[in-house]
C-alpha cells in the first residue's frame, strides 16, 4: 500500500483550482486542514467560525476512474475543530464526509503508534508539473501542543510549497501516518516544515458524540461510550483509524504565534 494513493485534491469552489490536499481515514471520511477548507470556500484562511456552506469537490489522482479519468467526489464538512481565532493554528483540522463511497483503489491510511525522531515522507503538487512529487524530511520534535517540526532534506529540486497542506506525513519505513502537513517557512532558504500531530487530529472524532458506531480496523464496535477516568473506551464516530477509538478529547490551550506560512 502506498500512502500517497490515499490523497485527494481539494478544489476551490469558484474556479475549481486546487488549494490543498485531504486523505482518506476510513469509510467515507477524509481529514484536511481547516485553512484548506477556508481557501476552497473563498474565506479568510484563519477564519475560525464553521462555514455555513461547506460543500467541496475532491479529485482523487490515484482512484480508478473510467477511461483513465481521475474520480471526482463531493464532500461536506462533518466536523470543524477550530473554535477560537487565537488558537486557529493549533486546531487547524476539519473532517470531510463524502456524499458517496471512496473511489476504487483509494486506501485508508493508518496512524503510527508512536512519534519519534525518524525519516518521513510528504507528497504534494508543484508548479509546472502535472503530477505530484515527493519530499523527504526528518521528524525533529514538538514545537507546541499540537504541532511537530520537520527538517526537509533538499536532495533534489522539489520542496514543500503551496498545495501540500492537508496531505499526510508518514514514516518511510512503515507507511504509517504521523500527522498532517500544515505550514512551511516563509524563507526560501529555510527547510522547516510544520505538521499537525495525530493526537490533535483525534479531536475531530470526539465531536461525533457518544452514541455513534465506529469501525476500527474492520470491526464494528457498539455505540455505548464511557468518558472520564473510569471509562475504558471512547467510540467517537463512524471513522476507521485505529487510534480514533481512544480519543476522549485532548485539551488544546494557549495562544499560538505563527511560525511560517500556511502552504494550502
Amino acid at each position: 500500500m502506498r500512502p500517497e494513493h490515499a490523497i485527494a485534491r481539494v478544489r476551490r469552489a469558484a474556479d475549481r483550482s486546487p488549494v490543498g490536499l485531504a486523505f482518506a481515514v476510513g469509510g467515507r471520511f477524509l481529514v484536511t486542514c481547516a485553512h484548506v477548507v477556508n481557501a476552497a470556500l473563498g474565506r479568510p484562511l484563519r477564519e475560525a467560525s464553521p462555514p455555513e456552506q461547506s460543500e467541496l469537490q475532491l479529485v482523487f489522482p490515484f482512484g480508478d476512474g473510467l477511461k483513465g479519468h481521475q474520480p471526482l467526489r463531493s464532500a461536506s464538512v462533518a466536523v470543524w475543530l477550530p473554535s477560537d481565532p487565537d488558537r486557529f493554528d493549533l486546531e487547524d483540522v476539519a473532517l470531510l464526509e463524502l456524499h458517496e463511497d471512496l473511489p476504487r483503489g483509494v486506501p485508508v491510511l493508518r496512524p503510527a503508534t508512536d512519534i519519534r525522531h525518524a525519516a518521513v515522507q510528504m507528497v504534494g503538487p508543484v508548479p509546472k508539473r502535472a503530477h505530484h512529487v515527493h519530499v523527504n524530511g526528518e521528524l525533529m520534535g514538538a514545537v507546541d501542543r499540537s504541532r511537530f517540526h520537520i527538517d526537509e532534506r533538499l536532495s533534489g529540486v522539489f520542496r514543500v510549497v503551496q498545495g501540500f497542506s492537508g496531505g499526510p506525513v508518514w514514516y518511510q519505513e512503515s507507511g504509517k501516518v504521523v500527522g498532517m502537513l500544515q505550514a512551511a517557512s516563509v524563507d526560501d532558504r529555510a527547510t522547516d516544515v510544520y505538521i499537525i500531530g495525530r493526537d490533535t487530529i483525534r479531536e475531530v472524532y470526539s465531536a461525533f458524540g457518544p452514541r455513534k458506531a465506529v469501525e476500527i480496523d474492520g470491526v464494528a464496535l457498539g455505540s455505548t461510550v464511557l468518558f472520564g477516568v473510569a471509562g475504558a473506551l471512547a467510540a467517537v464516530s463512524k471513522v476507521g483509524w485505529s487510534w480514533m477509538a481512544l480519543a476522549a478529547g485532548l485539551a488544546v490551550a494557549g495562544v499560538v504565534y505563527a511560525v511560517g506560512r500556511l502552504v494550502r
